[in-house]
């Protein structure tokens, strides 16, 4: 036990020093190109970033909703939900490795007294039903947007996508296995503590992928404050190349590292030139990153209203 807590802080040591070298490489690529930031960020439009602001508060008003759905509608949606899910979102963007992705159980036993056992198993259900969406978001976007890309390329998003689309339901079909040993470990599937892990539902695969379309639209928002000249379909295809790769757990500070990865493969395969595209993907992190500050400060305002109702595991 002791070489395992020794080996889980090595590990959490090299975590945080990766984290950090990632958000000063960043930081030294935005210093060497501050001055096409300066002129990206100068000709922003000021509409389409409020627009972006709204998407952007809205895909948190449908995360508030599908908690309460995997909840059994024990939680109320204002105030005590929707502050989850705005401190959730900032905890998941700031924090390295993607390790705020875990503030969820946290905070829902903190501001509801969800067991955490519970809380745990919202978080999984809700990223399963996240990669059956970006499955579907992706494999829609390659079969019918406009960019010509290479057909190799579209092979392997296409391919990428049936992977997302199909491994919920192998997890969730193993989980069901019957074997004991394999059913304790992938238990976590299952929002109840029946012994049965439930299929994904026809509302669970909407409410996610009203989420990421929420998501996408935010993008959409962003790309055309900064003057990028794409279609609106390019622009789909963009949302659903770039964001599979932001849930890489290589992750700096403030989103550091998968951002610019995201946004610079997809802009050089939409033919964006090289130059343009680290302005762009720089300046298009600057502006999330104040929605994601935007989004703590709600969270933090928000009056906090313990529920009377405790969820039972």
């Amino acid at each position: 036990m002791l070489n395992k807590l020794k080996q889980i802080r090595s590990n959490n040591k090299i975590a945080i020093v990766l984290s950090l070298l990632i958000f000063i490489f960043v930081t030294v690529v935005a210093i060497r190109y501050q001055t096409e930031i300066s002129q990206t960020l100068k000709q922003t439009d000021i509409l389409w970033l409020i627009a972006g602001i709204g998407c952007y508060f809205v895909n948190y008003i449908s995360r508030a909703y599908r908690i309460i759905h995997y909840s059994h509608n024990q939680l109320r949606l204002f105030p005590g939900t929707i502050r989850i899910t705005c401190l959730h979102g900032f905890a998941s963007y700031f924090f390295p490795m993607r390790s705020g992705d875990l503030a969820l159980p946290a905070l829902l036993k903190l501001y509801h007294r969800v067991p955490l056992i519970t809380g745990s198993r919202i978080l999984v259900r809700a990223r399963l039903l996240d990669i059956l969406s970006l499955g579907i978001l992706l494999i829609t976007a390659v079969l019918f947007s406009a960019p010509d890309i290479d057909q190799h390329w579209r092979f392997i998003f296409f391919m990428t996508g049936l992977s997302f689309l199909g491994l919920p339901y192998i997890l969730i079909a193993l989980g069901n296995w019957k074997k004991e040993w394999l059913l304790n470990k992938l238990q976590c599937l299952a929002i109840d503590k029946d012994r049965e892990i439930r299929y994904p539902s026809a509302k669970e695969i909407g409410q996610s992928l009203l989420i990421w379309f929420w998501t996408g639209c935010t993008i959409f928002c962003v790309i055309r404050s900064l003057g990028i000249p794409l279609a609106f379909l390019d622009v789909w295809f963009f949302a659903a190349v770039q964001l599979p790769l932001q849930l890489l757990p290589i992750q700096g500070l403030a989103n550091c590292g998968n951002h610019e990865a995201g946004w610079l493969v997809t802009l050089s395969l939409l033919g964006i030139a090289q130059k343009n595209a680290m302005a762009v993907t720089l300046s298009s992190h600057i502006i999330l990153i104040t929605y994601v500050l935007l989004l703590g400060a709600v969270g933090a305002l928000l009056p906090h209203r313990q529920q009377d109702t405790q969820p039972s595991d």
